[in-house]
């Protein structure tokens, strides 16, 4: 048991085996402890290795695979820009705007922030929520 009061870096420096007590109050003066355990090192890098190794995943942006000759072709995911409907949008002011569509199937025109001047896209929904059908 290791102890002295305060917050201590729990790191590899420890002995494996090391018992370690979390204090959640102090009863009568003493520390009561809310829960003891034991460190072990070689648990705390397999628990980080595999975080790491998990969320480096999720972070890939293109798959590899390989053509009719054998050779590895990286194929990135790019989206596929919006496409113009052809029908317009007017708004409660009365002005008019191109409808577009995406890969997904949602319709938005484009619109400009007053206050900031940049561009944006405002999703046309239905009074159910849904989105409307051309």
């Amino acid at each position: 048991m290791f102890g002295g009061g305060g917050t201590y870096a729990l790191s590899g420096a420890l002995p494996d085996g090391t018992v370690i007590a979390v204090y959640d109050k102090v009863v009568g003066g003493s520390p009561y402890p809310k829960a003891y355990g034991t460190w072990s090192a070689a648990k705390c890098m397999v628990k980080v290795l595999l975080l790491v190794l998990l969320s480096s995943g999720a972070f890939a942006q293109s798959t590899i695979k390989r053509d009719a000759d054998g050779n590895f072709i990286q194929v990135s995911k790019s989206k596929e820009p919006p496409v113009k409907t052809g029908h317009w949008y007017k708004d409660a002011k009365g002005k008019m705007y191109d409808v577009y569509v995406t890969s997904t199937g949602k319709f938005f025109v484009t619109k400009v922030s007053a206050k900031t001047g940049k561009e944006y896209r405002y999703y046309l929904q239905n009074k159910d929520g849904g989105y409307p059908v051309f």
